[in-house]
């Protein structure tokens, strides 16, 4: 199959206004295009609403085998663009801090797809801690995805090796500084998580090869 030809990509910012879940009225007040090259396509995956800013996150795809038909390859989480929030008179303004892309790398963990690598953070979704993240054990934002760290394997939007967890500040200034984020890097002596700095020292929160896809997590308040 020949490769996709790269084009610009369109996302779109819905708004669901009511109070009953079962009965929203569901409004498309904006489209947003950027550029996904030097990879193929740019999906959205991570939102998160908190301290009156909406966040936006995209992740990169490619498909260069074409071995499923659709997008084969999974890219690297790309950022997250950010607006003050929305309603019905007024549309997001968003800031999007890589509208086109430098290169393979320019992305928040500065990870490639690109000659057979994998990602270990792809398509990542935010952790619901419930309103205004009330939940969040340290008021900052928790990221999990799926991935891989093993060139041999078959890492695509829906499918992977592992799952990971990544945790940031979560303001306009931080959330797209990939410095200020940390991974979740087993446990420390006294049991409770450790958290490195740099991506290459996440370990998986658990592993079943191939057999992993698109992961969310929601907190449950103990009862």
């Amino acid at each position: 199959m020949e490769p996709l030809p790269i084009t610009l990509t369109t996302t779109l910012d819905p708004l669901a206004i009511g109070n009953d879940p079962f009965n929203l009225n569901i409004t498309n007040i904006h489209t947003f295009k950027s550029y996904p090259d030097p990879y193929q396509g740019r999906y959205p995956s991570a939102n998160l609403v908190y301290g009156g800013y909406w966040y936006y996150g995209t992740y990169a795809l490619d498909d260069y085998k074409g071995e499923c038909g659709d997008w084969c390859t999974q890219g690297p989480f790309i950022d997250f663009r950010y607006s003050p929030v929305a309603s019905p008179v007024h549309p997001p303004q968003w800031n999007e801090p890589r509208l086109f892309l430098a290169s393979d790398t320019d992305n928040l963990f500065h990870q490639t797809s690109k000659s057979d690598s994998k990602v270990q953070f792809g398509a990542l979704h935010v952790i619901d801690f419930g309103k205004e993240m009330e939940y969040s054990p340290d008021k900052m934002v928790y990221l999990i995805g799926h991935g891989s760290s093993n060139p041999s394997s078959y890492d695509s939007w829906m499918q992977g090796d592992s799952v990971y967890l990544a945790k940031g500040f979560p303001d306009p200034v931080q959330i797209n500084n990939g410095s200020g984020w940390t991974f979740l890097a087993g446990k420390a002596e006294n049991g409770s998580p450790f958290w490195a700095p740099h991506l290459d020292d996440a370990t998986p929160l658990f592993s079943w090869t191939n057999r992993t896809g698109v992961a969310t997590m929601t907190y449950g308040e103990p009862i």
